[in-house]
């Protein structure tokens, strides 16, 4: 375990020990927990089940890679050689319209008002107006926990480790621990509008302006602006928080120090997320990202970390507001999701032209966020959630090169 951090180390002993008594070899648990320095009431038993999961469909997905490359090979090989009819065409991905959808077996009694995906596991959790939340592997398509405690409507959530915390319409925060509510927070003097995972902390943001640093034990920074906090998200190398207001959006340094802002999005802003790949920038630093919004004009505006007006704006790509953003795994191909549509719209920052829409969710309208929640080399997963309380989960083709 040498290549490993000292807290990878312990939550993998905890998975195998959690592993171990669940399925009841007790001498093996008790040998195994005395060598161990993990905390075993800080795991998950499905841990194991769920790494073997996702490695094992990321294995499959990486051998029908191997096969179809080494398949147009060939084909290119004969064509080449002039051994094969030219008719024959060369694709490595399949089809817009082939791509499939599912419905996962989780739903909500309310409109799907958030969602978060978990950073190492195939999980999503959605946040309703019902006042639930529940918790999908996407892998399975297996319902893995249903959280309650709030008793109103649940407008942000955010996930990291075991941990799933919740805002609420009446400003409460609550904490569940390995599925159990550990804890509920109080502070917001309004709904609590944003939550993100900010290394050890999660953030909240509410309609009251305040943005607050929260961790197991309660509340931390704090920092008050003007105007209702309506997205947040943050850039993942640099841990920068990025806070939309309004049309105006803020950048913060971990400790909510604020270095910077950008301005000119075309409507109020719905929705917020970062990629690495900043279009026409021919030298890009490690620091260096772009912000990518959606608001409630159907737009989508994309500016440098540096700050400043927009470097790209697209009008009007979707229908009513954009609600969900989510970027694929080429770094520069975002997904985009309107209120009032029944298509996945993919737009490719590097070339400016929409690279593919599907229609495969035309019998549910009514979209209320999404997420990129996994990916398979070509393949990524969208997780879509709706005004009905259905959660969908769509896969993109992600361009290749």
């Amino acid at each position: 375990m040498s290549g490993l951090t000292k807290r990878q180390q312990q939550a993998l002993e905890a998975s195998i020990a959690a592993y171990l008594k669940e399925t009841g070899y007790m001498k093996a648990f008790e040998a195994f927990s005395e060598e161990s320095t993990a905390e075993l009431s800080e795991s998950r038993p499905n841990d194991l089940k769920r790494t073997w999961i996702a490695s094992t469909a990321l294995q499959s997905r990486m051998l029908k890679l191997e096969a179809q490359v080494k398949e147009q090979t060939g084909t290119i090989n004969a064509l080449r050689s002039g051994k094969a009819p030219t008719s024959t065409s060369v694709s490595l991905g399949p089809p817009s319209d082939s791509r499939s959808l599912i419905q996962t077996k989780g739903v909500h009694r309310g409109h799907v008002h958030a969602m978060a995906v978990h950073p190492t596991y195939t999980l999503a959790a959605t946040a309703s107006a019902d006042g639930t939340l529940i918790v999908h592997d996407v892998g399975t398509n297996e319902v893995d926990s249903i959280l309650r405690g709030h008793t109103t409507a649940v407008y942000s959530v955010a996930m990291k480790g075991n941990e799933v915390w919740a805002g609420a319409k009446d400003g409460s925060i609550r904490l569940w621990v390995s599925g159990k509510l550990f804890r509920t927070f109080t502070g917001h003097t309004g709904p609590v509008t944003a939550l993100v995972s900010l290394a050890d902390a999660v953030v909240s943001g509410g309609e009251d302006g305040t943005v607050r640093i929260w961790t197991r034990e309660g509340q931390g920074a704090l920092a008050v602006d003007e105007g209702r906090v309506s997205a947040m998200a943050v850039e993942p190398r640099s841990n920068q928080l990025i806070v939309a207001r309004g049309q105006e959006v803020a950048m913060y340094k971990p400790d909510l120090e604020k270095i910077g802002s950008c301005q000119g999005a075309s409507h109020v802003i719905s929705c917020l997320t970062t990629t690495a790949f900043i279009p026409d920038q021919k030298i890009v630093s490690s620091d260096s990202y772009s912000i990518i919004s959606g608001d409630r004009s159907g737009s989508m505006t994309v500016w440098s970390h540096s700050g400043g007006l927009p470097i790209r704006e697209y009008p009007s790509i979707v229908q009513g507001w954009s609600v969900g953003l989510g970027v694929l795994g080429d770094g520069r191909t975002v997904v985009c999701v309107g209120d009032q549509t029944n298509q996945l719209v993919q737009v490719n920052l590097g070339t400016d032209v929409t690279v593919a829409t599907s229609r495969l969710l035309s019998s549910v309208r009514g979209h209320s966020s999404c997420m990129v929640v996994g990916q398979y080399f070509d393949v990524a997963r969208v997780i879509v959630g709706t005004a009905m309380g259905h959660v969908l989960v769509a896969e993109c083709t992600v361009p290749l090169g």
